[in-house]
């Protein structure tokens, strides 16, 4: 165990990969990969470590009648929730029924079994398989859809991951000299992706923009929204890369385009602006807003501005009735206050009718009616002018 010695820990160098088991940028130039992978390339390198890791895990786990709380199954579902589906060690005891300190002896006791099936029960640390068939089996493609396979289409709250993509990358700026900043949007955006693929997308980009620019140069990510569409867009402020075919046509290129495809986005490049985009694919929510006030209709159409949100309006109940079959949008926000029929009336309708009853309805009324609103089969109620912030907030548990 010689080699390893250098190293420190086997434990807590394995730990930190776990931790960083989808980050590329952490990952291909890890102290541990090179050990364990010494033949391959980075790119490999990081595939067989994925792929090993996983085998591994697969070995603890128990006969398929085994409950998932049971004894037996502990490792591989602590390893499993932690490591391969990123969750949070709360949500880990909530489903595992565990406390935090069975947690952490049972986690302890998972990683130093780990670390044996890794080594082979030795010293010696695993090697690529001689096997050239077995390399030739791990590629992009088949990472991709290992993860289609699991169904992870969540809603994403961009400042958040984007903020987890600047943390994940700061060492590596830190490296290169590159400064790193991300500006959050005055409201949260939400999409509807796979957060995973999402994520490396992300860390892709912003590892390719580091590795090719100068010293001392400012990067900054943003979220933007132009006509409906979502951006991330990496700017570089101050300094300039080093090759801009590189950035381009490289070889990490290849496998951010085959995740771009998978999740239906687009990458832009603009060489005057200095701009890195990648757009995510256009996602339109319809919201009919059933409101005789002109001025709230603009007030929500302001508030949603920055969102891949069409707003519709009608000013009273039959002309709402007929727009909701018509158009089938995802939500309706409805006044009380209306000519002619008042909104509980037209709630009532909506909720009657086969074409309009699965359409959730959220009541904005100065009225204080929460309580007589829900019992009538509204979704939600918010008081009447909200602000910008609790009203996307309110409407984000529709935006999937």
């Amino acid at each position: 165990m010689s080699d390893f010695e250098s190293l420190g820990k086997i434990e807590q160098q394995l730990q930190n990969c776990l931790s960083h088991f989808y980050d590329y940028a952490f990952l291909y130039q890890h102290v541990l990969l090179n050990h364990l992978f010494p033949e391959a390339d980075d790119a490999l390198r990081v595939q067989l470590f994925r792929e090993h890791v996983t085998k591994a895990i697969e070995l603890l786990q128990p006969d398929t009648n085994v409950v998932v709380q049971e004894k037996a199954s502990r490792a591989y579902n602590v390893l499993t929730l932690r490591y391969i589906h990123q969750y949070d060690i709360e949500d880990i005891l909530q489903r595992l029924t565990l406390s935090r300190r069975q947690y952490f002896r049972e986690h302890a006791k998972a990683l130093e079994t780990l670390v044996g099936l890794l080594t082979k029960g030795d010293d010696t640390p695993i090697a690529p398989t001689p096997d050239h068939h077995f390399a030739g089996e791990i590629s992009i493609e088949s990472e991709i859809a290992s993860l289609n396979q699991n169904g992870n289409q969540i809603q994403i709250d961009l400042d958040t991951l984007l903020e987890g993509v600047i943390d994940a990358s700061k060492n590596l700026a830190a490296q290169h000299d590159i400064q790193l900043t991300c500006t959050a949007g005055a409201v949260p955006t939400y999409v509807n992706l796979d957060r995973v693929l999402l994520r490396q997308i992300s860390l892709s980009v912003c590892t390719s923009l580091i590795l090719n620019l100068v010293s001392g140069s400012q990067l900054q990510c943003e979220i933007v929204t132009e006509e409906g569409r979502v951006i991330i867009r990496w700017t570089i402020q101050q300094g300039q890369l080093t090759d801009e075919n590189l950035l381009l046509n490289g070889d990490q290129k290849q496998s951010l385009q085959k995740m771009l495809d998978t999740i239906g986005g687009e990458l832009h490049w603009s060489s005057p602006r200095q701009t890195y985009e990648i757009h995510l694919p256009h996602r339109q929510y319809q919201i009919l807003v059933v409101d005789d006030n002109p001025d709230v209709v603009a007030l929500f159409r302001r508030y949603l501005a920055n969102q891949p949100v069409e707003v519709v309006a009608a000013r009273d109940g039959l002309e709402a009735f007929k727009m909701a079959q018509e158009q089938t949008p995802q939500i309706i926000i409805l006044d009380i206050m209306l000519p002619h029929q008042d909104g509980l009336e037209i709630l009532q309708k909506f909720k009657t009718s086969t074409q309009t009853k699965n359409i959730p309805v959220l009541i904005c009324s100065i009225l204080d009616a929460g309580d007589l609103v829900m019992s009538l089969g509204a979704e939600g109620f918010i008081h009447k002018p909200p602000g910008q912030q609790e009203f996307v907030t309110a409407l984000s548990r529709w935006f999937n």
